[in-house]
């Protein structure tokens, strides 16, 4: 009979606790679902470097990260249908009967990978599907604009396309600076007896260790916000962090630029180059100026610069509502629309111009 009366105080005892458990496991899956984090995963390790986040992403020897080869699916940080081929490419199209010879090579960071958008809204797929004619979309998330240019030549090499775009937007020539980014090691360029040299010998992978707080602690989603927001000196320390090797951002991207004309020179297969200037929603006429002073060079009469900020500046000003429905962060489906039909109309021009603005 005394048995009972302690087993009633023992459970008196362990009440606060386990209501304080499962307050927090109501807290816990309120939060969850409202922002739609499901999955047994380390929220402080997605959050600490690129190659552990939601990103589909993988480590790459002279790149530093690609897309994941072989990926499909929505469990990915922007909920979206995304689907990559074994070679690391995203697949724009699911449609058949696509014309394969003399395929279009786009190459570029988020803007061109897609970043926000289904597999079939990206502006390559939607430029696949007015030309008729397979694009290969080779966009990587978070790369420089030396990043892109090394990817287009390795994906020259490998497809022979007759048309290449280069895609990038003005904080890409910041990037050219960096031989760290998100926590992963890049390659960047230095120049060396006028002539760009490329620096990969430090890229590797980096394996963030955490401590045993971060380790457990991280799985919870609730738990990992409130230490970033109460303690973010010690919990995100080292974080997606940056590392310069320079401040010539703007002298090696120019250079690449320059390199161009060399290249579309012993490329015959390439009978146009396209450099496509993108913007984010908050870049400003000052870094639609700092793209424009890279094609200060005379460039190949096969090479166009496409300049897309004067007509999405048209917009803006005259239509705010039909501009605000391009962007969500990156582009929308509709944003994505505007710049295949941009790059369309280059396309199908028969002159050669080097400079398109309007």
């Amino acid at each position: 009979m005394s048995e009972l009366p302690t087993r009633v105080r023992m459970f008196k005892c362990l009440l606060p606790l386990l209501s304080v458990v499962i307050t927090f496991l109501i807290l816990e899956l309120s939060a969850r679902t409202v922002k739609g984090k499901w999955g047994f995963r380390n929220f402080w390790l997605e959050d600490q470097a690129l190659l552990k986040s939601t990103y589909p992403v993988e480590f790459h020897p002279e790149f530093g990260w690609i897309p994941k080869p072989g990926y499909s699916g929505k469990n990915n940080y922007w909920g979206k249908n995304v689907t990559i081929d074994t070679n690391g490419l995203r697949i724009a199209t699911q449609s058949s009967g696509m014309n394969m010879s003399e395929p279009i090579l786009a190459v570029g960071d988020s803007f061109t990978f897609g970043d926000q958008v289904s597999d079939g809204e990206t502006w390559p797929a939607q430029l696949e599907r007015l030309a008729g004619k397979t694009v290969i979309n080779g966009g990587v998330f978070g790369y420089g604009f030396d990043q892109t240019y090394l990817r287009m030549l390795e994906l020259n090499r490998r497809h022979r396309p007759s048309v290449i775009i280069m895609q990038l937007i003005p904080e890409d020539i910041d990037r050219c600076e960096l031989s760290v980014r998100t926590s992963v090691p890049k390659p960047y360029f230095t120049i060396e007896d006028n002539s760009l040299v490329v620096h990969v010998d430090h890229i590797r992978r980096i394996e963030p260790v955490p401590s045993f707080l971060k380790k457990t602690g991280g799985y919870s989603y609730i738990f990992n916000e409130c230490m970033e927001r109460a303690f973010p000196s010690y919990w995100k320390v080292g974080s997606m962090e940056d590392k310069k090797a320079h401040d010539k951002g703007d002298q090696i991207a120019s250079a690449i630029i320059n390199s161009l004309n060399s290249f579309v020179k012993d490329n015959a297969n390439v009978v146009r180059l396209i450099i496509l200037a993108q913007y984010r929603w908050i870049d400003k006429p000052t870094d639609a100026e700092r793209l424009r002073n890279l094609i200060r060079c005379r460039l190949d009469p096969r090479i166009t610069f496409c300049d897309t900020y004067d007509p999405l500046e048209l917009i803006r000003k005259n239509d705010p509502p039909a501009y605000r429905l391009l962007y969500a962060g990156h582009m929308t489906s509709g944003g994505n629309a505007f710049i295949a039909a941009k790059v369309w109309v280059l396309l199908s021009q028969r002159g050669e111009e080097t400079d398109s603005r309007k």
